[in-house]
């Protein structure tokens, strides 16, 4: 793998040195609409031939192609929302062409939305198979001031976020960070740490983002393992044929309630900055992105006791801004205090580059180049509360702070070539370095190297029979090498563990009479973690159909040319992750114990799907264009793996908690299924322009196999006293004698998994008037966490024979049985075209909530930013 990494670094440096000179010309031109003004939405223009040439219409209609070839070829321009156009031009050597296309509206069409996610190759979101979002990032990430792009996929319909953890369709609960069901990843590379399996936001470059793309359900065929619920794709933007450079800095205050607060009267902020340039070198692609973080947080350490000696007369002292009367007397008084003791705090600085180099050698399609991205970090994170009490709220539990020296880099050179048969070849590879050095002995570094190489055939010839098919197939391979002081619960107590895995692809698609459809795809997955071998096949299957066809006149036909019925069954296979098998930590009281003998999991899903396209009004400047979708899903897992409290160390008090803990485990059979509905659209009305998405998700996982005993100690086992029963409504712990020790069912007659929602509601609307102000509002509903680990709902009463504080988790939640509707404003005004002001309100009504057990989510929250681009 290493010697495959430097050999496609070195193919890739030296393909992009070569400049050998050629006879060619140039395109300019702009796109206007049927009034002969600017048209106002991107879209790209490229040659038939060779679609890697090309460039995107910009804000002000204009494009420009550089570096032509002479000769005959047929331009492509496809602005969104409207008719494609081709013209036929010639082009001579030096010379430039300017050009003007008018956009013609497409009648009763919908908004526009091209994704790759889904197949692997470009289609309109309403021909997919599965159900997929698409994000656009002015509005959810600029305008809403996201510091981190885990807020804007928070709003994504049926995605929730649980301490940085993504659940999409509730096909997951709590893992503690460790092996993700969903894969995350930056154009189609993976951004799973190596180890752990688990997403990075921090990481991800907000600043070039063009869009992200939330495909849900099963996508391990395409996508591999990490993929067994979906997958997240940022897709981050080249540059256009104008130089780009924009500037945002950002500052802001938590409103914590005066009772919650821990510095005195100290400010509670985050602040920061980011750049962003793009341009156009001939045939060189240049973009350079920075981003400074700093973010005191709204977690407070634990408590400190101040021994101060009192005097002949009362006196007062003032400590971090609280004041304290201090009695008169001979002897001491002990003062709980929230003082020096390091809470939640973020400070990160990263920068990255993209390079491409197009037409190599003057090879029309033959492109290549290197990303890169680095950060360097210093953070700290609360694991649990100090107890739900108003004076500890936002406050940590005594040793559950854990403080995060962190360096990340990402380097991933690549090539690819496209011909105008139709034939496309890539060969995509990443490094993904981590160093996180974490206090309490729980240091942990690992390098990650993927690589795939994928070829690509699309029949755009004229035969019948061949017309409308795309085979596409790959080869991936990565590579893991860890060294932690975390995962030392390997075979051999070290800390060193490696992990590789090796796939094959293949998927047809072949559409019939231009309205569908038909998918198959199969794909073999080889695992192997420290001497651990698994391997499996999974496959998928899926149509989609129009019911109208494109030239229908009538206006039934019209109608129903939006109207598209899919379907789709896929296979999910998921290998357990260094972290989930190996590690052996805590944080403070709370154990995390290993589980060598942890199984795979895999599933089998199926959806179905309708989607609307519709039209409200008429013409440009008066008509609100989406489409509606509403999904069916059910996903059955077998072998599920769930992060499950139980009694897994001694009980003779030689560990903490006399051994409860966390530890991963298979549980049997599960299944959830729902209903997924969205509303997707934008339109102008006068001088209002609306963009809206709005989302509502029903889910139902529950166990299929409630009495299942998937724990049982074997004869001599340091654990031989515990047996624990798979029943989601509880633990069951007995002692060495079999008897039953606790038993206890806080939810009755329920099977609900644990750590799931019955209920999310995403929904986001945008008013804009005049291209000058800005509206926004967002509000999301999360119905009530039904099911938790019993031992975790009543760890306070072992605490107390402990003589350790109360959590006060079960308390919390008896008090909190509903769900949380969170609320979020956002204001904006335009300068100019170039500048902008935007004042963000996140929790508007400064809600005091808990999703994850023990933790609280972020008070109200101001933001203020200004962006200026040139």
């Amino acid at each position: 793998m290493t010697k495959f990494f430097k050999t496609t670094l070195s193919i890739s440096i030296w393909c992009m040195a070569m400049n050998v000179m050629a006879q060619t010309g140039t395109i300019k031109g702009k796109v206007l609409d049927e009034n002969n003004k600017p048209f106002e939405f991107s879209g790209p223009v490229k040659l038939k031939n060779n679609p890697s040439i090309g460039d995107a219409i910009d804000d002000n209609g204009n494009f420009e192609i550089k570096n032509i070839p002479v000769g005959k070829h047929v331009i492509i321009v496809e602005p969104t929302d409207a008719e494609v156009i081709y013209q036929s031009i010639t082009i001579k050597d030096g010379e430039t062409l300017t050009l003007t296309f008018i956009a013609k509206e497409v009648e009763k069409k919908e908004v526009g939305v091209v994704t790759v996610s889904a197949d692997k190759f470009k289609k309109d979101i309403k021909e997919t198979i599965t159900a997929i979002s698409v994000l656009k990032p002015e509005g959810l990430i600029d305008n809403k001031v996201a510091t981190s792009v885990s807020s804007a996929i928070s709003q994504t319909p049926g995605v929730t976020i649980i301490d940085n953890e993504p659940q999409v369709r509730g096909g997951s609960g709590y893992s503690f960070g460790a092996g993700s069901r969903v894969l995350v990843m930056v154009d189609d590379l993976p951004m799973l740490t190596g180890d752990a399996g688990r997403p990075q936001w921090g990481f991800l470059p907000t600043e070039n983002i063009s869009q992200i793309e939330v495909s849900k359900g099963a996508s391990s065929v395409l996508y591999g393992s990490a993929a067994i619920n979906g997958v997240i794709n940022l897709r981050t933007a080249y540059p256009t044929s104008k130089p780009l450079t924009k500037v945002t800095m950002f500052n802001g205050a938590f409103d914590l309630p005066k009772a919650n607060r821990f510095q005195g009267d100290q400010p509670l902020f985050q602040s920061g900055a980011t750049f962003l340039h793009s341009q156009k070198f001939g045939q060189l692609d240049f973009v350079l992105g920075a981003n400074l973080f700093y973010s005191t947080g709204f977690k407070g350490g634990t408590p400190e006791e101040s021994l101060l000696k009192k005097g002949s007369t009362p006196q007062t002292v003032i400590i971090d801004g609280k004041t304290y009367t201090i009695p008169a007397g001979t002897d001491s008084v002990k003062i709980k205090r929230y003082g020096s003791n390091i809470g939640e705090f973020d400070r990160r600085a990263r920068v990255n580059m993209n390079l491409r180099y197009r037409s190599i050698a003057g090879v029309l399609g033959l492109n290549a180049g290197i990303n890169t991205n680095i950060m360097v970090g210093n953070a700290s994170g609360v694991f649990i509360w100090g107890g739900s009490n108003a004076d500890s709220l936002f406050r940590a539990y005594d040793g559950t702070v854990t403080q995060t020296k962190s360096l990340q880099y990402t380097i991933d050179p690549f090539i690819e070539y496209a011909n105008e048969n139709g034939i496309k070849h890539s060969l995509r590879t990443r490094l993904y370095h981590t160093d996180f050095g974490n206090t309490g002995n729980q240091s942990n570094q690992s390098d990650l190297m993927y690589g795939e190489y994928q070829f690509q055939k699309s029949f755009l010839g004229d035969s019948s029979l061949l017309k409308g098919l795309v085979i596409t197939s790959g080869l991936t391979a990565i590579n893991t090498k860890g060294r932690s002081q975390l995962y030392k619960g390997n075979e051999d107590s070290s800390g060193v563990n490696t992990a590789q895995n090796f796939a094959a692809y293949l998927q047809v698609e072949k559409r019939f009479w231009d309205r569908l459809t038909v998918l198959v795809g199969g794909r073999f997955e080889y695992f192997e973690i420290n001497g651990n071998k698994a391997q499996k096949p999974v496959f998928r299957a899926g149509f989609n159909w129009q019911l109208g066809h494109k030239d229908a006149v009538s206006n039934l036909g019209q109608s129903l040319r939006e109207t598209y019925i899919s379907g789709s069954i896929g296979q999910g296979f998921r290998f357990p992750t260094i972290a989930e098998r190996y590690i052996r930590t805590g944080v403070g009281a709370v154990q995390i114990y290993p589980n060598q003998k942890l199984n795979p999991e895999s599933s089998t899903g199926i959806e179905f799907s309708l989607k609307q396209g519709f039209k409200l009004g008429s013409g440009d400047s008066n008509s609100i264009k989406g489409y509606l979708d509403v999904s069916y899903f059910r996903q059955d897992y077998f072998n599920s793996v769930e992060f499950t409290f139980g009694q897994w160390g001694a009980t003779d008090g030689s560990e903490p908690l006399y051994g409860l803990g966390f530890r991963s485990l298979n549980t049997g059979r599960t299944r959830t299924e729902g209903i997924d509905a969205s509303i997707m659209a934008s339109g102008q009305i006068g001088k209002l322009s609306i963009t809206t998405l709005l989302g509502y998700t029903y889910m139902n996982p529950v166990a299929l196999e409630p009495n299942k005993v998937y724990f049982v100690s074997q004869s001599g086992d340091s654990l031989s006293f515990t047996k624990t029963s798979s029943n989601v409504k509880f633990d069951t712990v007995f002692d060495a004698n079999g008897s039953v020790i606790d038993i206890k069912n806080p939810v009755a007659n329920s099977n609900i998994l644990k750590y799931r929602f019955h209920h999310l509601v995403n929904t986001d609307i945008e008013f804009n008037y005049d291209h000058k102000y800005m509206l926004g509002l967002s509000v999301r509903y999360i119905s009530s966490m039904v099911n938790i680990d019993y031992n975790l709902q009543n760890i306070d009463n072992l605490l107390k024979l402990t003589g350790a504080a109360p959590t006060q988790i079960g308390k919390y939640r008896d008090n909190h049985p509903g769900g949380n509707i969170i609320v979020d404003m956002r204001f904006g005004y335009n300068f100019t075209e170039q500048s902008k002001v935007v004042l963000a309100i996140s929790n508007i009504a400064n809600r005091i909530y808990s999703i994850r057990p023990g933790n609280v989510e972020a008070p109200r929250l101001f933001m203020l930013q200004y962006a200026l681009k040139f």
